[in-house]
Order: C-alpha cells, then structure tokens, then sequence
C-alpha cells in the first residue's frame, strides 16, 4: 500500500479548499509550545499547521511522502517570511522513517493516520514514533469519530459536503462527495467533485479527486496505542479540551512513551 496514491492530486487545491479548517491550528501550536523543542509532524501535507507553529517559535521537522505537497509547503513557508522558529521540510513515509534526533513531541493532524489502511501499517508507524520519542515524549494525533450515516450512504449518490470560498484568492468551491465502504476491512472509499466557481457562480473548472482510510474506533485505537507502548493521557472530543462522550464527532488522542 501506498500512503501517497492520490495525494500528489490534491496538492494544488488543498489549501483552498481547507481554507475554513481553522480550529486545531491554534490547538496544535499550543501543544507545541507546551511541549517544547524538537517537535516532528507526520504528513506535514502543505504546511498548515507546522508553519504556524514554527511562526510562534518552536523548531519543527515535517515529514511528509508526497512530493507535491512538499511542493506547495515550501511555497508556503517562502511565503510566510521570517520565522520565529524553524520548520524543516523532508520527504519520508511516517511507517518507516529514520531521523537523528529525538522529539518531545510527534503530531499525525487531520486524519492522516487514517491513511495507513491496515493494522500492520498502524503499527508499524506508531513502533517508528515510538522510537523517535524521547523519554516521556508524546504523540498527539486526531481522527474522525466513525459516522454510521454517512457509512451507510448510497454509492452512486452525491452528498454536498462544503461550499468554500478562499479568504486569499477569492476562489470558489462547491464540493460533492460519493463514498462506499468496505466493512470487512473498515475502509472508507471517497470519490470527490469539486467544482470550481467564478464571482458570478460560473463554473471555472470541474475537479475529480478520490481517497481512501481506514476509519478506526475509540476502542480499537485505545489498544493501537496501548499494544505500541504508549499511555494515554487524554482523549478529548474537540480542539477546545472538551472531555470525549457520545455527542463527540472528533477524537484528539493525547498519549506518552512509556
């Protein structure tokens, strides 16, 4: 399995249509802050939350195995200007990497642990952060509660999942999604419209894109982590440290190498 399939398609319009994705950055830079020096982002993608963490001073390393959104994150962080901290961009798959130094702190944001599509990827990945970790170091990661309606979904139906506009270029998108799902393996399978709209709502373009996860449950990850080695220390439902319950559609894993 290849971690990157896909993602090179979605490096150009990525960040557009994420624009509105806002609320972990500041939880992100706070766990950094708090964490101190060296941190390391998993799927670092194009930078949207390890440039506003090296902007409030920490040094960060992102690793991230497309190429393109490497592309797009070093755009990005020539764009941002001089930086309180540092934040270093390498290509590497987070299953098997091999880096120097040892990290107070390892992040995996937005669901990118999610596109390890099998148990054996999932632990591989979390036994190499296990070994990057110092002591006592931890891994905050977040995922998606598993949504049964949207599980259930009629394959060939298209759902409108988000009406974006870029606050930067102004751009529009209207974007649709189709999924299906393989329930023996719990993979969750995406197919996505993205149309592209001018001022007055004229289509400039129509975009295809597809992507695929391994949707995983509170329980199952519980174990994933404990079966690695790590503690969990927290386990909150949204960016805000809100105690996870039933009501949670996020799950923010807040765990430690022991």
């Amino acid at each position: 399995m290849n971690v990157s399939t896909g993602f090179d398609d979605w490096a150009e319009i990525y960040d557009p249509i994420h624009s509105t994705r806002i609320a972990d950055v500041q939880f992100y830079v706070d766990t950094a802050k708090s964490a101190g020096d060296p941190i390391l982002e998993l799927s670092v993608g194009t930078g949207r939350i390890g440039i506003p963490i090296a902007k409030a001073g920490s040094d960060v390393i992102g690793l991230d195995i497309s190429s393109s959104m490497l592309s797009i994150a070093r755009r990005n962080l020539k764009a941002a200007g001089k930086l309180a901290g540092n934040l270093t961009l390498k290509r590497g798959d987070m299953r098997n990497f091999h880096l120097a130094e040892r990290f107070n702190l390892i992040i995996i944001p937005f669901n990118s642990f999610l596109n390890l599509l099998n148990i054996s990827d999932q632990r591989r990945a979390l036994q190499c952060i296990h070994q990057h970790l110092r002591p006592g170091g931890q891994l905050v990661l977040d995922i998606f509660v598993p949504n049964l309606e949207r599980l259930v979904r009629e394959d060939a139906q298209l759902y409108n999942v988000s009406d974006v506009t870029d606050p930067t270029s102004g751009r529009r998108f209207v974007i649709w999604e189709q999924t299906s799902y393989d329930n023996h393996d719990q993979i969750l399978y995406s197919r996505y419209i993205i149309e592209e709209l001018d001022g007055t709502g004229k289509l400039v373009q129509s975009l295809h894109r597809s992507s695929q996860m391994r949707y995983i449950h509170r329980f199952e990850m519980q174990h994933l982590l404990e079966v690695q080695n790590f503690q969990v220390d927290n386990l909150y439902g949204d960016f805000h440290y809100t105690d996870f319950d039933v009501d949670s559609n996020q799950m923010v894993w807040v765990a430690r190498r022991i």
